[in-house]
C-alpha cells in the first residue's frame, strides 16, 4: 500500500501518527481527535502551511498509525513516543532553546529584561518560568517596552536623549531622573504581577484600554487588549507548575461511547492504571484497583520541583483537564483509608454520565 492509500484508509478516530522517510526513519510524530483529518491537512495545498510543514512533507515516503479509544489517550501516546524515538521534526518544530526564563536584576541600577535559558541566582535576580514558548515571552517583553514607551536606544547613558525618544518610543530614561523613576515603579508593577502578589499593572492595562475606547482610539485599546492577553499568558506556565508540584492523585473519565469510557489514576504526571469499563458496571471494582495501586503511594516523599523532563507531559494533562473533554477528581489521601472509602467511591461515581450515576 503507497503513502496515498495509506491516508485515505486512515480512520476518523483519535490516534497517532508516525511519518517516516523512505529509509523507514520516524520524522515526525503528532497526534489528532481525527487522524484522517489532520493527515490530509498536510498533503493539501496549503499557503498557511509554514516553511517546516513544507520541508516534512517533503521528506515523507510511508505512514503508520496507532488507533486510540480517546482524544487524551492520544495526547499521551504521542508524548511517549516522541520521548522514545526523539523524531528530527519534532525537535524543529519547537523552539530550540526548550524552556526559557524571563529574568530582572534586583539591583536598583537600570534593570533590563532579560530572557536566559537557565534560572539565574536568585539572590541576584527574580526569575520567572520555565517557559516553553520564547515567543509569548518576548512579545510580553516588548508589549511592556512598547505601550509605557521604554524603548530606550541607550538607557545607561543618562545624559542625552537618545532617538527613539525623539521618535517618541522613549520615556526619557536615557536622561535619568523622574522617567527612570517611572520604569522602575513600572518594572515594580510587572514583577509583582508575575509573582501573583497585586494586580495594579493589570488595573493600569485595563484603565488606560477603557479610556482609549472611550476617545474612539481603538486601535491603541486594541493594543492595551492585547498586551493584557500576553500578561494572562505568561501564568499559564506558572499555573501547570504550581498544580504539578502539588502532587495530586488524579482520576480522569473520558467518553468512548454512551455505554464505555476510559478511566485514568495519576500520581503526579505518571499514568498508574488505565482501565476500559461500562458505565453501567459503576465503579465499585475501579475502586478496589484505585486502592490497590494508590494506596501504597501516599507516604511517598513529596517530589521536588518540575523537571525539564516532565514539563510537557504536565502541560498535556493540565491543558486537558481543562478543556472540559473529560470528568476529573483530584483523590484526597484520606479516601484511600480504609474508613473513608464510601468517600472514594462517591467520588469516582461523580464521574460518571448523569444517566449511569
Amino acid at each position: 500500500m503507497n503513502l496515498q492509500q495509506k491516508i485515505k484508509s486512515l480512520p476518523s478516530t483519535p490516534g497517532v501518527y508516525l511519518m517516516k522517510d523512505s529509509y523507514g526513519t520516524i520524522l515526525y510524530v503528532g497526534k489528532s481527535k481525527e487522524l484522517k483529518k489532520r493527515v490530509q491537512s498536510y498533503f493539501r495545498p496549503s499557503t498557511v502551511h509554514a516553511p517546516k510543514i513544507k520541508r516534512l512533507v517533503t521528506h515523507v515516503s510511508d505512514l503508520d498509525h496507532i488507533v486510540t479509544d480517546t482524544e487524551f489517550e492520544a495526547f499521551l501516546l504521542e508524548w511517549q513516543l516522541i520521548q522514545e524515538y526523539k523524531p528530527h521534526y519534532n525537535r524543529k518544530m519547537k523552539s530550540p532553546q526548550g524552556f526559557i526564563y524571563l529574568t530582572i536584576p534586583k539591583n536598583r541600577e537600570y534593570r533590563s529584561l532579560k530572557i536566559t535559558t537557565q534560572p539565574l541566582n536568585s539572590e541576584k535576580f527574580h526569575c520567572f518560568g520555565p517557559y516553553t514558548s520564547r515567543k509569548s515571552v518576548v512579545r510580553a517583553i516588548e508589549g511592556f517596552k512598547s505601550i509605557f514607551r521604554f524603548q530606550c536606544s541607550h538607557p545607561n547613558n543618562k545624559k542625552s536623549r537618545c532617538l527613539n525618544y525623539s521618535l517618541g518610543l522613549c520615556n526619557g530614561i536615557c536622561l535619568g531622573g523622574s522617567a527612570l523613576e517611572a520604569y522602575d515603579q513600572m518594572l515594580d508593577l510587572l514583577i509583582a504581577h508575575l509573582e501573583q502578589q497585586d494586580n495594579g499593572l493589570m488595573k493600569l492595562v485595563n484603565s488606560r484600554m477603557e479610556e482609549a475606547a472611550e476617545k474612539l482610539e481603538f486601535e491603541e485599546a486594541a493594543r492595551y487588549r492585547n498586551y493584557r492577553n500576553i500578561l494572562n499568558s505568561l501564568f499559564y506556565k506558572e499555573e501547570v507548575i504550581h498544580f504539578t508540584e502539588e502532587n495530586h492523585k488524579l482520576a480522569i473519565v473520558e467518553e468512548i461511547d454512551e455505554e464505555t469510557g476510559k478511566v485514568f489514576f495519576i500520581q503526579r504526571t505518571e499514568v498508574v492504571l488505565v482501565e476500559k469499563f461500562a458505565f453501567g458496571d459503576g465503579m465499585e471494582g475501579l475502586k478496589v484497583k484505585i486502592l490497590e495501586h494508590l494506596s501504597t503511594r501516599a507516604t511517598e516523599a513529596p517530589f521536588q520541583g518540575v523537571t525539564k523532563f516532565e514539563i510537557d507531559k504536565a502541560q498535556i494533562i493540565y491543558s486537558y483537564l481543562n478543556s472540559g473533554n473529560c470528568r476529573y477528581v483530584i483523590i484526597d489521601d484520606s479516601w484511600l483509608d480504609e474508613e473513608n472509602e464510601r468517600m472514594l467511591l462517591e467520588q469516582l461515581n461523580g464521574l460518571l454520565p448523569e444517566k449511569n450515576a
